[in-house]
């Protein structure tokens, strides 16, 4: 809408006054006001709210939040062709009554056949309707986009599928969760939280794998609830996830492994033990509403225990773990300082020694000069940042100018080196539903 003249403008009010004038007018009947001033309260409020939300739109420029937007319209395609999936398992009765599936399929399979029991004329529709949906979905021009629309034109999909046996819907399904892992992370990027949590909740309800069904509860359930908030559903999923491991390879560890268990899954499965335990004692989260300390050291109780580093095989995976749970260690004795400062209990010695540690851990990446780590390399610095300002807060230690600065422009010259293209995680997002949509289109017509 373009801006109004302000000849246009007097006119308006010119008008709305007229129609004030008569509401008011003594002969007008009560009624004939009350239902005057009723609609012109509407259009005014209304004309506001337009003119509210034009605002915003005007003065919002490309930015992350407009590309989060769009990726959760992607997203939310990805979301109801899980659930669209869902029901059709959920139709054939996706856990027990072989029988009932049997005959489920069966009957769809008499239906494209045209067998006895089913005139011939009602399955050739049949087979003609559902080749009419895959090509309804397959020659929309804006398959080829990068934009909504290019999604839309998989609208038919569900149909197609409600058409389709129980072994290709459960191909689908496997499909369907192999690419909801391969999108876990920039999912989690494009902060699509409550989209990873419906998915997570697909995947760990229909998956027959133990092991994507602990990371469902794990990563995109327990994670993702931790993040916006809800720590209550965040512990439970996670304390889940926990739970699935031990009832498989036990409780306690002490460097033994059990008969019945093989070494790579043991100490693979171990390593997701303590990556739970890392979320839970994520103190930027997690802080007031858990002991993180307690379970930053129930991980590294697990991964000093001897034998742990050479059982899991993989030095890089063990180091950055243990480095995740450091820093979170590091950060819990930073905020439990903050915490007992107000009480006039901090502890100074316990901070300076978080200091020293964190400096060595500096220092070790610098003398490693691993560019991947440089995501730690932030965490540390910034936290070295609040430690120091923090002790020169409670009179231990003047904080010194020229250090801090060079720390800033350290993490800086990381930063500028870090940054990732917001549009280009969109149209990924977009292209990946649209490769995975291609896919089970492939399984439905094979």
């Amino acid at each position: 809408m373009n801006k109004l003249k302000s000849s246009e403008i007097i006119s308006i009010c010119s008008i709305l006054a007229s129609i004030l004038i008569v509401a008011i007018k003594d002969e007008t009947p009560l009624t004939a006001q009350i239902i005057i001033l009723s609609l012109f309260s509407v259009l005014l409020v209304g004309y506001a709210t337009f003119l509210i939300i034009k605002t915003i739109k005007n003065n919002r420029g490309v930015s992350s939040a407009a590309i989060i937007a769009n990726a959760k319209k992607y997203t939310n395609r990805l979301v109801k062709l899980s659930n669209a999936n869902a029901r059709q398992l959920k139709k054939f009765d996706f856990f027990n009554g072989q029988k009932k599936i049997e005959r489920q399929n069966n009957i769809i399979a008499n239906k494209c056949r045209g067998n006895i029991g089913l005139k011939s004329d009602s399955a050739q529709k049949l087979k003609d309707n559902l080749d009419t949906l895959i090509k309804q979905y397959t020659a929309k021009k804006s398959a080829n986009y990068g934009d909504l629309n290019a999604l839309i034109s998989y609208n038919k999909m569900a149909k197609v599928m409600s058409e389709s046996t129980l072994e290709k819907n459960y191909r689908i399904c496997r499909n369907i969760i192999k690419r909801i892992f391969d999108m876990n992370r920039i999912l989690l990027l494009v902060e699509q939280h409550q989209n990873r949590i419906k998915l997570g909740k697909y995947v760990a309800y229909f998956t027959n794998n133990e092991e994507e069904q602990i990371k469902a509860y794990l990563d995109l359930i327990g994670w993702s609830y931790i993040l916006i908030g809800d720590n209550k559903r965040g512990f439970n999923a996670i304390l889940t996830a926990i739970h699935l491991i031990e009832s498989r390879i036990g409780e306690e560890y002490d460097g033994t492994i059990p008969k019945t268990v093989d070494k790579n899954l043991y100490y693979h499965y171990l390593f997701l033990k303590v990556r739970a335990y890392r979320h839970l004692g994520s103190t930027y989260y997690t802080y007031k509403n858990i002991d993180a300390l307690f379970y930053c050291q129930k991980a590294l109780k697990i991964l000093d225990t001897i034998g742990f580093k050479e059982g899991l095989n993989d030095d890089a995976k063990f180091e950055s773990m243990r480095c995740g749970v450091l820093n979170n260690l590091y950060l819990s004795y930073f905020y439990k300082f903050v915490r007992d400062s107000r009480r006039g209990k901090g502890d100074i010695q316990s901070l300076k020694d978080t200091l020293d540690n964190v400096k060595k851990d500096i220092d070790s990446i610098y003398c490693a000069n691993n560019s991947n780590d440089q995501h730690r390399l932030i965490k540390l610095l910034t936290l070295k940042c609040q430690l120091e300002k923090a002790l020169d807060i409670s009179g231990a230690k003047k904080l010194d100018l020229k250090e801090f600065d060079a720390n800033m422009s350290s993490i800086e010259k990381v930063l500028n080196k870090s940054i990732y293209f917001d549009d280009a995680m969109e149209v990924y997002t977009n292209q990946k539903i649209q490769l995975l949509f291609e896919e089970i289109k492939d399984i439905l017509i094979e």
